[in-house]
């Protein structure tokens, strides 16, 4: 058998293909679903004087729309399942460091790590998203933080705990 041969030039088109079947009718429109509102928004750290090992409390609850949030505890009940996006802020005082973490069920889902070595208290944040059945909790622990208060605490927006239903049902 011999080399190949020089490529040839591209032939001429195929005819056109008939049409193929036409499809199904148009459905009706549904019903718009009732997605319920779930947000809370909670600010200002409880005082502690040692945060290490606790869950943080925010004292100030802008709103609590679900009553998902309990001030009292730190903890955000989830009155539906759903997915639900958590957000952290928090500004540790002077020359103070901290590590929080955002946990659902005990089970670590977003973390937090600052130290501020400044004197202008930078602040930090970190959000994360879970899958949360009814009746879950989600609440913000500090695994290690500087001895004394660790965290500015003023009367402005600072350190706050957020979160919203964006799905309902399970994934």
């Amino acid at each position: 058998m011999g080399l190949p041969g020089v490529q040839g030039q591209t032939g001429e088109p195929g005819h056109k293909g008939a049409n193929g079947e036409k499809g199904f009718e148009k459905g009706s429109s549904g019903e718009s679903g009732n997605v319920p509102v779930i947000v809370f928004r909670a600010r200002n750290v409880s005082p502690d004087s040692d945060l290490s090992g606790t869950v943080i409390r925010f004292s100030n609850v802008d709103i609590n729309s679900g009553s998902g949030y309990d001030k009292s505890t730190g903890k955000f009940t989830a009155p539906q399942a759903g997915t639900y996006l958590f957000i952290l802020q928090i500004c540790p005082e002077d020359n103070h460091s901290v590590l929080m973490t955002l946990r659902a069920n005990n089970d670590k889902f977003g973390i937090l790590n600052q130290k501020n070595n400044h004197d202008d208290g930078p602040c930090t944040s970190t959000s994360a998203i879970t899958v949360l059945s009814e009746g879950e909790e989600v609440w913000v622990y500090c695994e290690s933080a500087s001895s004394g208060d660790s965290v500015w605490n003023a009367n402005e927006n600072g350190n706050s705990f957020s979160g919203v239903l964006i799905h309902t049902g399970t994934v």
